[in-house]
């Protein structure tokens, strides 16, 4: 989403460029989290699958050992409709001259890029209860299968945001699993928090000292090189979350049609209207590369 770009259309100029100029004031934080994706069908399917493990060690000049690529589930995302049209009578037209027009364009543009990173948002919002995965269960969850394995892992941390959780946290992803039940000694990178949790989060992670404490040991939480990024749009005061790398998330923010622009005539009344629409839909495949506190 951070790279989608409003149509240049046939909208007049400088009304689309009010819309363009509200578009970049705001800043999304989905895209620290989130992987656009282009969807091919309205609903699209994530596959997660299990394969291979370590490469195997083989005689000299013998053959390549196949690896065995197993589905063990899928997830599918379903697009959804946006829309919202700014009226612009023909008084309005003629005597305003775009001031108001200019001025509203502009926060709808804000608005729009707010919208879209707010569909991102809600999918941690709701990452304990109805946001969930190719397993059924919701993205950060106790008893998360582990492939077709038999055996399961959790991806949640207990307790209230400290030095000892958040060091269980960064344990819990570097010991996690990938689907054929092998450690994928992960490394964390974005450490997402509401703002809230803000301040705590950059005393433990960018103090040079050792946090909650009065000596001088340096602090180990310093030296991972974690980016945090607090988000606005985070509801809960007291959940954070901990990713890898983008490359081992399967959180995906898929849009079918980036927000466009048309400058329509209403035959019915005489009216003009600037008419916004985007589609889109966002959430996570599987929960590896991620944990959080609840």
């Amino acid at each position: 989403m951070s790279n989608t770009a409003l149509n240049p259309g046939d909208v007049d100029r400088l009304v689309l460029e009010a819309f363009t100029s509200g578009w970049l004031t705001y800043t999304p934080k989905g895209q620290f989290v989130f992987t656009d994706r282009d969807p091919e069908r309205f609903d699209e399917k994530i596959s997660v699958t299990a394969s291979g493990g370590d490469i195997p060690v083989v005689a000299q000049g013998a053959s390549f050992p196949q690896v065995d690529i197993t589905e063990v589930g899928q997830k599918t995302f379903s697009q959804v409709d946006y829309k919202e049209s700014l009226p612009i009578t023909t008084l309005l037209r003629r005597f305003d001259n775009y001031g108001v027009v200019m001025e509203e364009a502009s926060k709808q543009g804000y608005r729009a890029r707010l919208t879209m990173d707010r569909v991102q948002a809600n999918i941690l919002n709701n990452a304990f209860t109805t946001s969930t995965v190719w397993d059924g269960l919701s993205i950060y969850n106790a008893a998360h299968q582990i492939g077709i394995t038999g055996f399961t892992q959790s991806n949640i941390v207990v307790g209230p945001l400290g030095d000892n959780t958040l060091n269980n946290m960064e344990i819990a992803l570097g010991l996690q699993n990938d689907q054929n039940n092998q450690v994928m000694a992960l490394i964390p990178r974005t450490f997402v928090v509401p703002l809230a949790l803000r301040k705590k989060a950059f005393e433990l992670t960018a103090s040079q000292g050792a946090p909650e404490s009065a000596n001088r040991n340096s602090n180990f939480h310093n030296t991972l090189g974690m980016e945090v990024v607090p988000w606005e749009l985070l509801t809960s005061t007291t959940s954070c979350f901990l990713f890898s790398e983008k490359l081992f998330n399967r959180f995906r923010a898929f849009v079918s049609i980036p927000p466009t622009i048309e400058y329509v005539r209403i035959p019915s009344n005489g009216n003009y209207e600037y008419q916004l629409e985007f589609a889109m839909v966002a959430g996570a495949g599987d929960y590896l590369g991620t944990v959080a506190i609840q």
